[in-house]
């Protein structure tokens, strides 16, 4: 099982790393270049 850590709308993979060097199978989704919030949920799917 992996997790997928989906940062706030102001927020990058920086607010995630103290967490990322505890967890073995954690991936941080990139929401930045989506336009709406079905692909964004579709990106985020995908990772997992």
């Amino acid at each position: 099982m992996s997790i997928v850590l989906i940062p706030g709308l102001l927020c990058d993979r920086y607010c995630w790393e103290p967490v990322l060097d505890h967890l073995t199978e954690a991936t941080v989704a990139d929401l930045g270049s989506q336009d709406t919030i079905t692909q964004m949920a579709t990106d985020c799917l995908a990772l997992s």
